[in-house]
């Protein structure tokens, strides 16, 4: 145990500097890097599912407004090129994967050249990265590159477009960086998942068991919104991947709260505090069934829905753990302090836009991370109140045994007392009863054995 709760504390102070020096290094992302915003950056135009790749130069590109009506068809999204970069051709496109079906992205030179590269969900080939996104490069050729187009085939939302134009070896950086950032952290998830679980059996604690279950949903959403997944099922990418992680993100906040919830006894809190912060985090898990399956327009409105109801689960789980905080409830304040950062970068990603910052991790990757640092809080804290426990019932013990001494012992000449006396006699007693028993059986044996043989003669 002492092993144990050394390890977590030293993964702690890992991850804390972990954290500590990916912020510092991700959030402002490289100078170089250029975001593009659809409804700033980007022309759009539409067309059916059915036009060719060819007809783009057909196409007319509005570059005011919102694209809309989109969802059956082909949404064009065209940005132009200037600067140094494009004239040398040194230009990757990189987009964090959605709801799509295709996604076709044309790389227009000076001398009228159009080269054309494509994924499909199911098929993203080797354009994937770590890190939820999809990397196209610029082939390299004598002429300026001069405009980005990308074709989204039956696209659910530009609203989820995110997409950045780097440089080639800026990209490799990050790229690497990311999985190593990502592999990290899942990691420490798989650890904490398995350590929660045997806790769980070992002391038979209900809201252990549901805090193994949110480490190991957390640990599977993070593998497949990254993509590492697709190393060894390609067939899992796009749309099929996007719709479980949505449904997994869902599941891991009804688990997170019966975690909580389980983990006060019900007469620290009010009966009806403790009822609806489950109705919530219940709601928030059923929801996400019908949310990972639509694929229409209505998907951004009810997402921010969505995110309404997960703030209202936060706050209702907040009062919950304040309220038997104040009743004496170790376990409150434990996971108080595991919370704090989570509900940190909540607040921060519904406040500030980070989409396109952390190298593209955005939001995800500070969600992910705040996920570890939250499990490993808890498992550290479950270890520690374990320590105290035993510790107290080693103490329990030897008093226990000092009383029990002193109690058969004269106070005065250190001589068994009567009980002592009678206690230590009692066994002999016992065993000799017990020997005088099996000679009277003995005894008795021979007896019959020697009379049948008189009869017998």
């Amino acid at each position: 145990m002492i092993a144990a709760r050394h390890l977590l504390a030293h993964l702690c102070g890992r991850l804390r500097l972990g954290l500590a020096v990916l912020v510092l290094a991700l959030w402002a992302g490289p100078a170089a890097a250029m975001t593009l915003d659809v409804d700033r950056d980007l022309c759009h135009a539409q067309s059916g599912v059915a036009a060719r790749d060819s007809s783009l130069s057909a196409l007319r590109f509005s570059c005011s407004g919102s694209p809309a009506d989109y969802q059956q068809g082909s949404l064009w999204l065209r940005a132009r090129l200037e600067g140094r970069g494009a004239q040398r051709g040194d230009v990757t496109l990189m987009v964090h994967q959605s709801r799509f079906d295709r996604l076709a992205v044309a790389f227009s030179y000076a001398d009228g050249a159009t080269r054309w590269q494509q994924v499909r969900a199911g098929d993203f080939g080797s354009h994937w990265r770590t890190g939820g996104q999809i990397l196209f490069e610029a082939p390299e050729r004598a002429a300026a590159l001069t405009a980005v187009t990308m074709r989204f085939d039956r696209l659910s939302g530009h609203q989820f477009i995110h997409a950045r134009i780097i440089p080639k070896a800026e990209a490799a950086m990050q790229s690497a960086g990311m999985a190593a950032a990502i592999g990290a952290a899942l990691t420490l998830l798989l650890i904490s998942c398995i350590y929660s679980l045997s806790l769980a059996f070992a002391v038979r604690r209900q809201y252990l068991a549901w805090q193994a279950g949110w480490s190991g949903t957390m640990l599977l959403w993070g593998a497949l919104w990254s993509q590492v997944h697709l190393a060894l099922v390609p067939g899992l990418a796009g749309t099929v991947t996007t719709q479980i992680c949505t449904f997994l993100a869902c599941l891991a906040i009804a688990l997170a709260t019966l975690s909580v919830v389980t983990a006060v006894g019900r007469g620290r809190v009010p009966r009806w505090l403790r009822t609806g912060a489950l109705v919530l985090g219940l709601g928030v898990g059923l929801a996400g069934m019908p949310l990972a399956l639509i694929r229409g327009g209505s998907l951004g409105l009810l997402a921010d829905l969505l995110g309404l109801v997960v703030l209202a689960d936060l706050l209702a789980v907040t009062a919950y753990l304040g309220w038997a905080w104040r009743r004496g409830s170790v376990e409150a304040r434990d996971f108080l302090a595991a919370w704090g950062l989570p509900m940190a970068v909540l607040a921060l990603i519904h406040v500030i836009d980070v989409e396109d910052s952390f190298w593209g991790g955005g939001s995800k990757l500070l969600v992910l991370a705040a996920a570890t640092w939250q499990a490993l809080w808890l498992a550290a804290a479950a270890t520690r109140r374990l320590g105290h426990l035993r510790i107290e019932r080693d103490h329990a013990r030897r008093a226990e045994a000092k009383a029990q001494q002193l109690a058969r012992r004269d106070p005065l000449t250190g001589l068994p007392n009567r009980r002592g006396f009678v206690e230590s006699v009692t066994p002999l007693l016992e065993r000799a009863r017990g020997q005088f028993a099996r000679g009277a059986a003995g005894r008795r044996h021979r007896s019959v054995q020697i009379d049948q043989r008189y009869l017998r003669a």
